[in-house]
């Protein structure tokens, strides 16, 4: 089999075994490893949108699969930049968002805190259905004292199937303390505006001041929106409150239908990290929102900047920028 080699990392691939009627396929690979003795990285702040992996495009190939087109994956890396991971096409393979997110960085973290690990290894799995679609993830370690990666003698082996079809969604996982808290003062009918503004009756410590929802907040959130849909008839299934949102029931360990909990009034126009101001949405459509914003700041900087044409289009300020956020928002320019 092929292989590519940077310093430490090591990667083997191969071509994707199809009928010649495949065109997707044809004259591409599939990585089945990789490997690199581990350098424990304190910041990825350098890295910027993963690459492809050696198939192409996810988006152009999932074109021919609407199922998984639906959730969308993630180019995952297989093993982290914060391990020693090389940011290029032979460390990525197609990952279900909520895999990638959380289940395979829980892993990353773990091995991250383990100092006695010195090298991870990385096997790859497919199956027939979905030819460049991996259906599990096998993780080998190896410590200053082992001969080479043994699966029978250290605790992170990972195999984990890759759900490979539409995500069906899933009732939200409560924690019983959290349910039955807000359950406790949750409004009959859920209100039209500001639906998790009572979450602020509980005392929870939380700073509004921070730039992103807490985790905790975002179970009282998740929490609430699931026992609101479960009031009106159903289920405890996660529902989108952003009435444009293509995803309407969400899927806790989807991908594009994975939730998402997104400020109302933005933060960069003095939005608060609260309650009050939280809504829950798809991944997809707060991706879609987020560009949308950037798009008007835009419009509105550039016919600020056509006001006065000496000015580069590329000389913004931080407070024109704020202010064309707010301008954007319906506040007073």
């Amino acid at each position: 089999m092929p292989e590519h080699i940077k310093q430490d990392f090591r990667c083997v691939y191969e071509n994707i075994p199809c009928p010649d009627s495949d065109a997707r396929h044809r004259g591409k690979h599939r990585i089945t490893s990789v490997e690199t003795k581990i350098v424990r990285r304190t910041t990825t702040n350098w890295r910027g949108a993963a690459p492809d992996p050696l198939v192409g495009s996810m988006k152009e190939y999932l074109s021919g699969v609407p199922a998984l087109l639906q959730i969308s994956m993630d180019n995952g890396h297989l093993i982290g930049l914060s391990l020693g991971g090389i940011d290029s096409k032979f460390n990525i393979a197609p990952m279900v968002g909520w895999f990638n997110e959380v289940q395979y960085r829980s892993l990353e973290r773990s091995l991250s805190d383990d100092t006695s690990v010195k090298y991870v290894r990385v096997e790859v799995a497919y199956d027939d259905t979905h030819l460049a679609m991996p259906t599990s993830f096998r993780v080998l370690v190896k410590r200053a004292t082992d001969a080479a990666p043994d699966p029978a003698a250290n605790p992170y082996v990972l195999e984990t199937m890759l759900p490979m079809r539409a995500g069906t969604p899933q009732p939200y996982p409560m924690d019983a303390g959290i349910r039955e808290a807000v359950a406790a003062i949750l409004p009959a009918v859920k209100p039209a505006a500001e639906p998790y503004a009572f979450l602020e009756r509980l005392d929870l410590g939380l700073m509004a001041e921070a730039s992103e929802f807490t985790e905790r907040q975002r179970a009282y959130i998740l929490t609430a929106n699931a026992l609101y849909a479960n009031a009106a008839g159903g289920g405890f299934f996660l529902r989108s409150d952003d009435p444009d949102d293509p995803i309407k029931t969400l899927n806790p360990q989807g991908g594009a239908d994975r939730p998402q909990v997104d400020h109302v009034v933005p933060r960069s126009v003095g939005g608060a990290n609260s309650f009050r101001n939280a809504m829950v949405l798809s991944k997809r459509q707060n991706g879609l929102k987020s560009a949308k914003i950037d798009e008007e700041t835009m419009a509105i900087l550039l016919a600020a900047r056509d006001k006065r044409p000496t000015r580069s289009s590329k000389a913004f300020t931080k407070a024109e920028v704020g202010r064309a956020e707010r301008k954007k928002s319906g506040f007073p320019y």
